[in-house]
């Protein structure tokens, strides 16, 4: 039987059971140089899109730690934006005690503090709202019938539409927060528990320098005398 001179190349003697012409076709691609090409593009593809979305993850728990409940505490002639200039160290010990618990029950827990982490940042939003019209935090218990005097107002002024599609967003755009924050510190728990060592050496390195950078001074404008 005429095994082909593919075959022999890469068979021995003869043909078996595992002969197969297929390594003479991937050392003609590569020959060719079209294996290599293809696969550094799609190797490098990939690492970039989740390098990506570490990094875009990241961002939303940093936004979400440093935001403040109210802007108005800052120095005289100090922007709003100043702040978000802080370093979150509640952020690194969280991925610590993270990284601490067992393999199973990191990532249910990484979603819970995922959750309430988005849940504290709507509520800092919230609070930030009603520092800016009543020079006060908001109450969960007590200030839920100021949402239905603000959708009448909202009614009222630019009619039942506007309303609905108000009550709508806020309740879209508070969902999407909770969501984010909860997939992106999943997200993170799982990259940092791929590199443990430098996940651990960057939670000491920023935990020491948080520690002795000073904080922003801030006063309460509220009991600043005029």
């Amino acid at each position: 039987m005429n095994t082909g001179p593919a075959r022999t190349s890469h068979c021995g003697a003869g043909p078996g059971p595992g002969c197969s012409t297929l390594p003479a076709t991937l050392n003609q691609r590569r020959h060719d140089g079209v294996l290599p090409t293809v696969a550094i593009e799609g190797t490098g593809g990939v690492s970039y899109r989740k390098t990506t979305v570490t990094v875009l993850a990241g961002l939303v728990v940093f936004l979400a730690l440093v935001t403040p409940d109210n802007v108005s505490r800052l120095p005289e002639g100090s922007s709003p934006f100043e702040a978000f200039l802080r370093i979150p160290v509640e952020g690194f010990a969280g991925i610590a005690v993270l990284l601490a618990l067992p393999h199973r029950a990191r990532r249910p827990a990484a979603a819970v503090l995922g959750a309430l982490l988005g849940l504290l940042t709507v509520i800092k939003v919230i609070d930030m709202g009603f520092y800016a019209t009543l020079a006060r935090q908001f109450d969960p218990v007590l200030d839920w019938p100021l949402f239905a005097d603000g959708y009448r107002f909202v009614k009222d002024s630019f009619g039942r539409p506007a309303a609905i599609g108000a009550v709508a967003g806020a309740i879209l755009l508070a969902v999407a927060v909770v969501l984010l924050t909860t997939l992106s510190v999943v997200r993170l728990t799982a990259v940092a528990a791929r590199h443990r060592v430098a996940a651990a050496r960057s939670t000491a390195a920023a935990s020491c320098r948080a520690s002795t950078s000073r904080p922003p001074r801030r006063r309460n404008w509220r009991t600043t005398p005029r």
